[in-house]
């Protein structure tokens, strides 16, 4: 179920979000924080969709969850190609 996926798939997932939040930001830290600052860029907009990067970064952090939380989910939407790609 979920809490296994979540164990075994978690860690590849958080890990993967960190590396990826961590080249928009241009520095690292741990999960929480890193996911703080970007939040916090967000709704300030000091970063937006015109951010190199962003989108497809947001766009695989949530399908690493979905893959964890709906392993069947499945949308053209978001499994089509990342823009910029």
């Amino acid at each position: 179920g979920v809490v296994q996926r979540e164990l075994t798939q978690g860690p590849a997932a958080e890990a993967g979000a960190i590396t990826r939040m961590s080249k928009l930001l241009g520095h690292g830290g741990t999960y929480g924080e890193l996911n703080a600052e970007l939040c916090n860029l967000l709704a300030n907009g000091e970063m937006g969709v015109a951010t190199p990067g962003l989108i497809a970064a947001l766009k695989a952090n949530a399908l690493d969850q979905i893959a964890i939380d709906q392993p069947n989910y499945q949308s053209a939407d978001l499994r089509g190609p990342s823009p910029g790609a």
